[in-house]
């Protein structure tokens, strides 16, 4: 028989709302919020580590979350973009077009994971965002990288959102 307290219980706490599109609940155990608290008398290399592993947790549980998602990327609807395309380490390829989930560029990349920048017409300034190769078809003429957006800023999203609906119009109407 246990001694434990009957209000002693277990409480997770579902952070799906701080998530982008997250579909069902996503859950942090509630004893990393006590843990992770400032005391006055912790030593401050012990808090520094303690919040580190908090955010280990943390960034655990959004890719948990992302990997929850049903995106159907064929659904995504891709429009021309021809825009030069600067990865972090300086190299450079060119976006052949483009949807709210990625960019299919011309060019090799350089790492499974990139920072990237690239403009749009209607921008006066560049996207940035984080990119993940998921396709890559090498050819000496032409070889061509697909790329997810792993990272990318909400006004960026809302930008590249009316550049593809605008895009799309066009199409339609010429058709």
């Amino acid at each position: 028989m246990s001694c434990r307290d009957p209000f002693d219980f277990d409480i997770d706490v579902d952070i799906s709302p701080l998530l982008d599109r997250c579909e069902g609940p996503t859950f942090i155990d509630a004893r990393w919020y006590e843990l992770v608290a400032t005391r006055d008398n912790r030593d401050p290399a012990v808090q520094a580590k303690l919040e580190q592993v908090f955010e280990n947790i943390m960034l655990r549980a959004q890719w948990s979350a992302t990997q929850r998602r049903a995106f159907d990327r064929r659904r995504a609807v891709r429009v021309p973009l021809l825009s030069r395309l600067m990865a972090n380490d300086g190299s450079h390829m060119t976006a052949c077009d483009i949807s709210l989930s990625g960019l299919r560029a011309s060019g090799r990349p350089t790492a499974p994971i990139m920072d990237i920048e690239f403009k749009l017409p209607h921008l006066r300034f560049p996207v940035d965002a984080r990119v993940e190769v998921v396709s890559y078809k090498d050819s000496p003429v032409l070889p061509l990288v697909g790329l997810r957006f792993a990272w990318i800023d909400r006004p960026y999203v809302e930008e590249i959102a009316r550049y593809v609906a605008g895009k799309r119009e066009r199409q339609l109407h010429a058709a």
